[in-house]
């Protein structure tokens, strides 16, 4: 097994490595790692390394403040991940006291009002058929605004917020604890857009965090690409079939000819179908999605929910330097086993 080294934000190990003793204590802790209602932000990496980090400390390996591995642990680490709270509510009810658990959502969490309610009903069920299990979750998601009441500020420890700095860098965040978090709840929902939101309370820290991703990211891209063609093909499935002729036939003039958006709009008008260059744009996107989610769910393997923590990209510790007083380093160990 291998210990991974990666450098994490001295405040936010030190808040985090309090939860195990918490839950171990008959509790239950979830806590939220959202995105600034964004893609691509690095919230699924800052999720998994805290993840890593508790999942660490539950199996038995002790570190001391400054992050060295003072005891290794007696048992494998594993995380269960999973991308859609169905399968999750089930898991847990028959998962070991004091296990892990990551829920990722792969699919659009800002999406029609309608999905928002349901998946809000949904993790309501699981507080209830989870009421008596010790357990971490890390939920991750596109916007902490798009969670209920319940879970934003009743059932969840904390928030860390990711954000890019000038739009582009990546690897920040800020860290709200349960009081603050739902002062950003209560005072963000009364305003629009996503900076007013998130910048209408000040968090307890910001920090930084690396790209180190802490087992093999190979296996999660799998994992997060089968979920996400799942859900395509579910919704492809409910589209009309007259909407997946017109598709396919956008879809087979433009890849046949040499049009423009805007010309193959106007020779679909001709044929008396409503289009401009937008929907033409939209209807071969949804084709793609629907082809790739094809091909992928034919080729992809079933995999498993639980990761047992075996290697880790080797990428980035040296790209972290600044700001050392900030950090700590969680070091790299080689165990046989």
């Amino acid at each position: 097994m291998l210990f991974r080294s990666f450098l994490m934000n001295r405040m936010l190990f030190h808040n985090i490595r309090q939860i195990p003793g918490y839950v171990k204590k008959d509790n239950a802790c979830i806590g939220i790692i959202s995105g600034s209602n964004q893609t691509r932000t690095g919230k699924s990496t800052l999720g998994l390394q805290i993840a890593y980090t508790l999942s660490f400390i539950l199996a038995g390996g002790k570190m001391d403040d400054n992050g060295k591995v003072l005891e290794r642990p007696k048992e494998p680490i594993k995380i269960n991940l999973f991308f859609d709270i169905a399968p999750l509510r089930d898991a847990i009810e028959n998962a070991p006291q004091n296990s892990v658990f990551v829920l990722d959502e792969a699919s659009d969490a800002g999406g029609s009002r309608s999905a928002t309610a349901k998946r809000n009903k949904d993790f309501n069920d699981f507080i209830i058929r989870s009421a008596f299990k010790n357990y971490i979750l890390i939920l991750v998601l596109p916007d902490f605004f798009s969670l209920s009441n319940n879970w934003a500020c009743a059932h969840s420890l904390f928030l860390a917020n990711v954000w890019k700095r000038n739009e582009t860098e990546r690897g920040y965040f800020s860290f709200f604890n349960r009081y603050k978090k739902e002062a950003l709840y209560n005072r963000g929902r009364q305003l629009l857009g996503a900076f007013a939101k998130y910048s209408s309370w000040k968090p307890d820290f910001t920090g930084r965090f690396p790209k180190t991703f802490p087992f093999d990211k190979e296996t999660y891209k799998q994992m997060k690409l089968e979920s996400l063609n799942n859900t395509l093909s579910r919704k492809s499935n409910n589209a009309s079939p007259a909407a997946l002729e017109r598709d396919l036939l956008v879809n087979r003039m433009y890849t046949n000819g040499t049009l423009t958006y805007a010309e193959l709009a106007v020779e679909l008008n001709k044929m008396g179908l409503d289009f401009d260059a937008t929907k033409v744009h939209s209807s071969l996107r949804r084709t793609r999605n629907k082809l790739l989610s094809d091909e992928a769910l034919a080729v992809l393997p079933q995999t498993s929910g639980t990761l047992v923590i075996k290697d880790a990209d080797t990428d980035d510790v040296d790209e972290y330097e600044e700001d050392n007083d900030e950090t700590i380093q969680i070091e790299e160990k080689e165990v046989q086993e």
